[in-house]
């Protein structure tokens, strides 16, 4: 287990390292134009190499290798496009609003939404903390409510809630990447993916408090008046060969809590429908949810978020499933991380001012 103080000594250097070349860079590129018209291109060809275009990164991007070269068959899937879900209410509801509890922007309030309404056939089954109307605050009114998206800091012990939670879990190390291409695409309307470079300068900037923001929120749950009722793996949920199983826990789990929902065979097809064919292909061929590259990180980061994750799987070790899902994360993060190089700021600015 690392300490504080060695944490901070490895980000110091980091950061020291990327001061040291941003300045290099600087001084260089001013003799620049002095140098031959040749000789720039050369040294411009190699920069661009190092500092790693979209096609230097994208040669290890995926995540799933043992999987390259097994298409996925969605023939099986073809006649969900036309499925109908018929979940039959009772007259009169007794239950209470389950807790579905994930960092903020880890799950798209979409999918949650889909899966939800889909799996209870509850028009607005699964709604959103933060969502508020005429009527409708903190996902109560507008007809009966399933599970609540709280992606956010909340005090859940004011609420009158079922006495178990839903807790969404998914590895920092693509979680950051994805949540923050999912906020790009609802505040700035991205299409795809980020640019490598934006995502290079967003991961030095504000990366480093992505473990604290996945150790706070489960920790913050896990000390609550409320239980845990289910571990929601988010890689689990994506993933071809085990997207069917979890969502047969967390039809489980609803039926537990007093819900009604589909029948246990129309599974998969809530599944395809509520994933999309698009995010399935990408996940089984990746191991992430876009295609273009995949995020890595320099080798201090990996270093600094791989004890980050050891010292919390220390701090909960009597939760025998949670230490399980660390695990694999800590075992990804050893193995799967691209590394990558710092954000080249020096550069691309002098590139934009050229």
């Amino acid at each position: 287990m690392g300490s504080e103080t060695s944490r901070k000594t490895l980000a110091t250097a980091a950061r020291q390292k990327r001061k040291i070349f941003c300045v290099g860079i600087a001084a260089f590129l001013a003799l620049l134009p002095l140098l031959s018209k040749e000789v720039r291109s050369s040294i411009k060809a190699r920069g661009d190499e190092y500092l790693g275009n979209p096609t230097y990164v994208q040669l290890p991007r995926t995540g799933n290798k043992e999987k390259e070269g097994e298409p996925i068959d969605f023939s099986q899937f073809e006649h969900c496009e036309n499925a109908k879900f018929n979940v039959t209410q009772p007259a009169e509801p007794s239950t209470k609003p389950i807790w579905f509890a994930t960092a903020p922007h880890k799950i798209s309030d979409h999918l949650h939404r889909t899966l939800i309404n889909t799996m209870t056939g509850l028009p607005g089954g699964g709604k959103s903390f933060i969502a508020s109307g005429a009527g409708f605050k903190h996902c109560i009114g507008r007809g009966q409510t399933a599970t609540c998206l709280a992606g956010g800091t909340i005090d859940p012990n004011r609420f009158d809630f079922y006495e178990k939670y839903i807790i969404h879990v998914r590895n920092p190390m693509t979680g950051f990447p994805a949540g923050y291409n999912l906020k790009s695409m609802l505040y700035r309307q991205l299409e795809g993916q980020n640019p490598i470079e934006e995502w290079r300068k967003v991961r030095d900037k504000w990366g480093y408090g992505m473990m604290e923001e996945f150790t706070k929120s489960i920790s913050d749950w896990n000390s609550s008046k409320f239980d845990v009722g289910m571990y929601l793996v988010h890689e689990d949920l994506l993933d071809f060969d085990k997207g069917v199983e979890t969502m047969k826990k967390l039809r489980s789990f609803l039926v537990e809590a007093g819900f009604q929902v589909v029948p246990e065979e129309e599974l998969s097809c809530v599944w395809y429908l509520s994933i999309g064919k698009e995010t399935i292909d990408n996940f089984h061929k990746f191991g992430y949810e876009y295609s273009d590259y995949f995020p890595g990180y320099t080798e201090e980061q990996k270093t600094i978020f791989l004890e980050d994750m050891k010292e919390f799987r220390e701090k909960v070790d009597t939760d025998s499933e949670l230490v399980g899902i660390i695990d694999r994360y800590i075992s990804d993060m050893e193995t799967k991380t691209v590394i990558d190089v710092p954000a080249a700021a020096a550069v691309k600015e002098e590139e934009n001012a050229e």
